[in-house]
Formats: structure tokens, C-alpha cells, sequence
């Protein structure tokens, strides 16, 4: 498997995950959904749009993996966990404490909003570890 297969791997799964993950949240949150401004339709776009920008953005931040292919950083485990992890950990763990800091801020329940930032998050977080799990059994040295 070359470096650019793990990053795919990395990327497009959790990507998909995510899409669908959130057609299904959006639909069984917004079932309901009135308001002056949108409809429901307009919600289910939206959520969707966003999990797609979501995914394009940590995609971005995913990209030092592919520095992996260098025989000075695939050498050093240190610097190869770093560049597989570090951006897109920054990223999720900012959204994550985020909403947790909101919710706690504001006396407010752990619920849809604190879900969706779970359902952006995990697959990404998964698709790292094991692809770098499978990395690292493929390169022991």
C-alpha cells in the first residue's frame, strides 16, 4: 500500500461515513422542522453541505500524511505519529471541547448539536488510528 492509498483510506471512508451519518441524523432531527426561514428540505442541504465542507477542510488537514513518503520522517516514529495526526486532532479536538465549553456555558443539554459534532468527528478520528495502525504494521522500522 503506498502513502497515498493510507491517506485516501484516511480520508474517503470517513468522508462517506459522514455524509451518511448525517442524511440519517438530519432526517430523523428535522422530521419536524418548522420555521419562518427554512424548510426542511432547505435543513437537510444545509447539514449536508456542511458535513461535505467539514470533510473537505479536514481532508486539507490530513494532507502531512502523505509527508510519510520521506525516508527522514518515516524513519522517526515521533514525527510520522505527528504528521499523521497533529492538524486534524488540533481540528477535531477544537470542535469537540467547543461545544462541550458551550454547553456547559449556557446550561445546556447534551444533545442534537453536541451528536453532530460527534457524528463529523468519529469516523474522521477512527479512519486516522486505523489507517496509522496499518501503517505502522506494514513499516515496523
Amino acid at each position: 500500500m503506498t502513502t497515498s492509498d493510507y491517506y485516501k483510506n484516511s480520508i474517503l471512508y470517513p468522508s462517506i461515513a459522514v455524509l451518511l451519518l448525517t442524511i440519517i441524523f438530519s432526517v430523523i432531527e428535522n422530521r419536524n422542522y418548522n420555521s419562518e426561514w427554512f424548510t426542511s428540505q432547505s435543513v437537510y442541504f444545509l447539514a449536508i453541505m456542511t458535513s461535505l465542507i467539514y470533510s473537505f477542510f479536514i481532508s486539507i488537514l490530513c494532507l502531512p500524511i502523505l509527508l510519510v513518503r520521506l525516508y527522514v520522517i518515516k524513519r522517526n516514529k515521533t514525527v510520522t505519529l505527528l504528521c499523521w495526526f497533529l492538524l486534524p486532532s488540533i481540528c477535531i479536538m477544537t470542535s469537540v471541547i467547543h461545544e462541550i465549553i458551550f454547553n456547559l456555558k449556557y446550561n445546556e443539554k447534551f444533545e442534537s448539536s453536541f451528536i453532530y459534532v460527534i457524528i463529523l468527528n468519529m469516523p474522521f478520528l477512527v479512519g486516522l488510528v486505523w489507517t496509522y495502525i496499518k501503517y505502522r504494521t506494514l513499516y515496523q522500522g
